[in-house]
C-alpha cells in the first residue's frame, strides 16, 4: 500500500491522479499550501499537507496549540465558544465565569487537546469523503501515527447517511466515535415519498422568486464588488450570528474558489442589490453548501433563506446527488423533505501517552455510541 505525504517543500514532486478529488485539491488546496492558509482563511493557522493513498488525494491539517483558531482545526473551540456565549448572555457574571472557564481551559491545554492531525480536512464546515477501502484506512492510520506519533488522529463530518462503511472500518481500527451534531440531508431519490406539505413548500418557494421580483444570478454574473458583498453576507450569518470562530474566508479564497470552479456561486438579487448568496461544491455523489449568507433585514420574512434553501435543493435534483445541508434551520429543512442524520467525529488515540488516552476514553464514554447500531442506511 503506497502512502505519501506532501507539503510546501516537496509538493512539486506530487504526480496528480486524474480524479475529481485531485482536481479540486489542486484548485483550492495547492494555493493554500504554497501561499499559507491564513491568506485564504483569516482565523486558521495550520500546517496543510496532502496525503496520497494509492490514487486518493486526501488533505491533512496539523496543529500543536493555536487555541484561537477556527473550529475547523481547533479542538479547544468549545472553551472559546463557552466563554463567548457566557459573555453574550450573562455579561454581569463574567467576573465569576472567567476563572472557571480559564481553569477548564488550562486542563484541556494540559492534555494537549489541540495536538491533532485532522484527516480529510478540506477546511470547510462539512467535508465530503472519498471511497476508502479498509486496507487504505489501515495504511493511512499506520502512516499518520508513525509520522506524527504525538498527535491525536481525527476524522470529522462522518454522517450516518453517507459514511456508514467508513465509520464501521474506523471503529474496527480502534477509532472512538464521538457525537458532534445532526445534519440535514435531501435525497432526490426519495422525492416520490415526500409528504404533500414538502412539495407545497417547494412550489411556494419557487413562485416567491417571480412574485416578489427577485433575480437569481450565477458565477460569472457576479462582479468583483458583489463578491465583497457576498463575503459580508456570509460574515453576518457565520461570524455575526453564530461565532467568531467560524471560518473567516477572505476575498482571495472566494475569488480562487469561483475561478477554479471549486464553488458554484448562486446569488439572489432584488433591485440590483445582492441580498443572499451561497457557494456549493460537489464530489463523490454529495453536494454541500459551506458558503452561505443573506441579509435578514431586507426582503420579506425569511424570503432569502427560503429561496437559497430551495436553490440548493434544485442543484441536488439537477445533478442527481444527495444534498448535505449541514445543521440549523431544522423546521424549514424538514418541511422541504430533508431528514436529520447524526454526525460524528472519529478519534484515534491508541498511540498516545496514557494520560491523554484516559482523557479521550472519558470523552468517548461521555457521548458513547455503538457504531454497529448507529451506522445504518
Amino acid at each position: 500500500m503506497d502512502v505519501q505525504l506532501f507539503d510546501r517543500d516537496n509538493i512539486h514532486q506530487l504526480v496528480w491522479p486524474e480524479t475529481q478529488e485531485a482536481l479540486q485539491a489542486r484548485n483550492i488546496l495547492l494555493p493554500m499550501i504554497l501561499e499559507g492558509v491564513e491568506s485564504y482563511i483569516r482565523n486558521v493557522e495550520t500546517t496543510l499537507y496532502l496525503l496520497k493513498v494509492n490514487e486518493q488525494i486526501i488533505p491533512l491539517t496539523l496543529n500543536e496549540r493555536e487555541y484561537d483558531n477556527s473550529y475547523l482545526t481547533s479542538n479547544y473551540f468549545p472553551i472559546n465558544y463557552l466563554e463567548e456565549l457566557l459573555q453574550r448572555k450573562y455579561p454581569r457574571l463574567h467576573w465569576l465565569q472567567k476563572p472557571l472557564v480559564h481553569t477548564l481551559g488550562l486542563f484541556l491545554k494540559g492534555v494537549k487537546i489541540n495536538k491533532v492531525a485532522i484527516v480529510n480536512n478540506w477546511l470547510l464546515t462539512t467535508n465530503i469523503y472519498p471511497s476508502l477501502t479498509l486496507e487504505e484506512v489501515k495504511a493511512l492510520t499506520h502512516f499518520v501515527k508513525k509520522r506524527f506519533p504525538d498527535h491525536l488522529i481525527l476524522f470529522r463530518s462522518l454522517n450516518t447517511r453517507k459514511c456508514q462503511q467508513l465509520a464501521s472500518d474506523l471503529a474496527g481500527e480502534q477509532y472512538k466515535m464521538v457525537g458532534a451534531r445532526s445534519v440535514f440531508i435531501f435525497d432526490p431519490a426519495e422525492q416520490s415519498s415526500f409528504p404533500k406539505k414538502a412539495l407545497y413548500h417547494h412550489r411556494r418557494d419557487k413562485r416567491l422568486i417571480e412574485k416578489e421580483g427577485y433575480e437569481v444570478v450565477y458565477n460569472e454574473q457576479l462582479t468583483v464588488d458583489e463578491l465583497k458583498v457576498a463575503l459580508n453576507l456570509y460574515r453576518r450569518v457565520y461570524i455575526g450570528r453564530h461565532t467568531k470562530y467560524s471560518p473567516e474566508y477572505t476575498q482571495r479564497f472566494l475569488e480562487c474558489a469561483m475561478k477554479t470552479n471549486f464553488f458554484d456561486l448562486i446569488g439572489v438579487k432584488k433591485g440590483g442589490e445582492l441580498l443572499g448568496v451561497m457557494g456549493c461544491t460537489e464530489r463523490n455523489g454529495t453536494l454541500i453548501v459551506p458558503f452561505f449568507g443573506f441579509d435578514r433585514e431586507k426582503g420579506g420574512p425569511n424570503h432569502i433563506y427560503r429561496i437559497l434553501t430551495n436553490l440548493a435543493i434544485d442543484e441536488a435534483m439537477k445533478r442527481g446527488v444527495v444534498l448535505n445541508d449541514g445543521s440549523g434551520g431544522d423546521k424549514a429543512k424538514r418541511e422541504r423533505g430533508m431528514r436529520a442524520f447524526p454526525e460524528y467525529v472519529a478519534l484515534y488515540s491508541a498511540h498516545l501517552p496514557l494520560y491523554r488516552r484516559i482523557f479521550w476514553s472519558l470523552a468517548d464514554r461521555a457521548r458513547k455510541i455503538s457504531p454497529s447500531q448507529s451506522y445504518r442506511t
